[in-house]
């Protein structure tokens, strides 16, 4: 499993919604000219971008 937990996106309607900005490869995903976002709250945890601790093994 690559994250502690699923992270769901949701569509960003740009005709009504405002531009977040660009893809930062986490919160923001941009794929062929549709954004989706996703609301991390608090702190992120790094097993969500794939960084394990191998010591922990």
């Amino acid at each position: 499993m690559d994250t502690p937990a699923p992270i769901i996106y949701h569509y960003i309607d740009l005709l009504i919604e405002p531009d977040p900005g660009p893809d930062d490869g986490g919160s923001i995903v941009e794929i062929s000219g549709v954004k989706l976002d996703h609301r991390f709250g608090g702190m992120v945890s790094l097993k969500y971008f794939g960084i394990h601790d191998e010591s922990a093994k």
